[in-house]
This record gives structure tokens, C-alpha cells and sequence, in this order.
């Protein structure tokens, strides 16, 4: 299977579960999945219809939606969100079936059913991340990953890992001022954890080991780490953002592909 320009692996297991033929449904309306024609040259009428396939009838719809999701949830420890769902998974056409009330005799109306059935965590709401219900479970995760580590997790990376990095934004609009939470220093205060000492520079030890980091990637699966796989699989999330904010500048590197250059070459 060819891996997908963008290198995500997530569009590279969605692509390689196998489209049923799929009849039609008892109304007039179809469910279809447009497949990638991204590598594909400039084509007639009929040959980008063709690549508009029915999937599959309202029972098989969701089940192909539930492996997909289950697969990503397998690869990134996390549920997709609705967007990644339709970019990603390709299952936008399903969703939107959902919303429209098409799987109601299936017991699924929403997003939310979907993920349900695929037996992965419910993804909040931006506006439920603004609720005292929420707060008190990122506190808590807070305070589990203190106990757990020794140290406050951080606003970036530990927050990622730890699935509360939706907060975040909310938290800077100033949607959690009521509970007395402008900044991520009172979210660590909130829960009763020591506060983080300030951010150090990057260090050239720092760099170095993420390239060392990249070139083991690269050893274990033949091709340097995408973006993606870089800040959340290698969990080097801290590294991209010095990079676009200029801060390795200093080491030589601009850019993600400067990053890439160095790593390649230092094999």
C-alpha cells in the first residue's frame, strides 16, 4: 500500500480497510465516500465519477465507521474528533447520516452514539469544557500525572498526552474566569500541585536528542518521522514549536525540513 503523501497513518489504515458493495438503502438517498484522487491525473467526466463508490447500508455504514475508529483510537490512545472523522477517516458522509436521523431504528443520532458503539471515551463539547464538571476532571487528571510523575504536566505536551489540551483555548478566552482560571498556573493551582519552574531555553542537548530520536525512527520503519508523529508519537511537541517560533535559529535550523536535513545528514 502506498503511504499517503501527507505521512499520516491514520489515512493509511482507513484507506487499507476494504469498501464493501454496498446496496441501496430503503429511501432514495445513499450514503458514498469519495476516494483519493489527490496522485491522480488531470481526469474525464466519467472517470471521477467512478471514483464515487457506495459504501455500504445503514447497519454496515457504522460498523465500517466503528473499525476506523477503533483503529485510531489504537494508534493515538485518544477518540478522533469530528473533524479528523471526516478528514482522516473519511467518514464524513456518515456522520452527516447520523446528524440527519438516518440510524435512529440503530440507536444513533449523533457524533457521540458513533464513538459510543466503537467502545471509546466521548469527546466534550467546546462548550462542556467550560462547565465546573470539566474542571474538576482536569484538575484530577492534573493530580493523578503529579502523583504519578513527581512533577506538574505541562500546558503543551503532558496536556496533549493527558487529552485535556482543549481546554487550553477556553481557558485563554477567559471562559473558566469564574472559576477563577485565566491562566494554565491556576489550573495547576485549582488541582493543588506545585507550579512548574519557568521554561528553559532549548538546549543543543535537547536538539540532539531529538535527532537522535528521529534517526531511530527512521531505522525502525525505513522514513524520517511527518510532523505529526513527530510531536505526538515521538512526543517532541516542545521541539516543533521552538522551530516555528525561530528559537533553533540558532543551531542552523529554520524549518521543519532544515530539522529533517540535519537528521539525515547526521546519519
Amino acid at each position: 500500500m502506498a503511504t499517503p503523501r501527507n505521512g499520516n497513518r491514520i489515512t493509511a489504515v482507513a484507506s487499507s480497510i476494504p469498501t464493501a458493495n454496498l446496496k441501496r438503502d430503503e429511501r432514495p438517498r445513499e450514503l458514498v465516500r469519495r476516494e483519493s484522487v489527490a496522485t491522480a491525473p488531470v481526469q474525464k467526466r466519467e472517470e471521477r465519477q467512478a471514483n464515487y463508490v457506495i459504501t455500504c447500508e445503514p447497519r454496515e455504514a457504522i460498523e465500517q465507521a466503528v473499525k476506523r475508529i477503533q483503529l485510531f483510537y489504537k494508534a493515538y490512545e485518544r477518540s478522533p474528533t469530528a473533524r479528523e472523522a471526516i478528514t482522516e477517516l473519511r467518514i464524513g458522509s456518515i456522520i452527516t447520516s447520523a446528524n440527519a436521523g438516518r440510524f435512529k431504528d440503530l440507536g444513533v443520532e449523533k457524533w457521540n452514539d458513533i464513538l459510543t458503539l466503537a467502545g471509546v471515551p466521548v469527546n466534550l463539547a467546546r462548550n462542556q469544557w467550560t462547565t465546573e464538571k470539566a474542571v474538576k476532571e482536569v484538575t484530577t487528571a492534573i493530580k493523578d500525572f503529579y502523583f504519578k510523575n513527581g512533577r506538574a504536566p505541562s500546558s503543551k505536551d503532558d496536556a496533549i498526552e493527558l487529552g485535556i489540551i482543549s481546554i487550553i483555548g477556553p481557558m485563554y478566552r477567559g471562559a473558566l474566569r469564574k472559576f477563577g482560571i485565566m491562566s494554565w498556573n491556576d489550573l495547576l493551582r485549582k488541582a493543588g500541585v506545585p507550579l512548574n519552574k519557568p521554561h528553559t531555553r532549548i538546549t543543543k542537548e535537547r536538539v540532539d536528542d531529538a535527532i537522535k530520536k528521529m534517526q531511530r525512527f527512521k531505522s525502525e520503519n525505513g522514513r524520517m518521522p511527518s510532523t505529526n508523529e513527530f510531536r505526538f508519537n515521538l512526543g517532541l511537541n516542545g521541539i516543533f514549536t521552538a522551530i516555528c517560533r525561530g528559537y533553533l535559529k540558532q543551531f542552523g535550523i529554520a524549518s521543519w525540513k532544515d530539522l529533517v536535513t540535519v537528521a539525515e545528514n547526521a546519519i
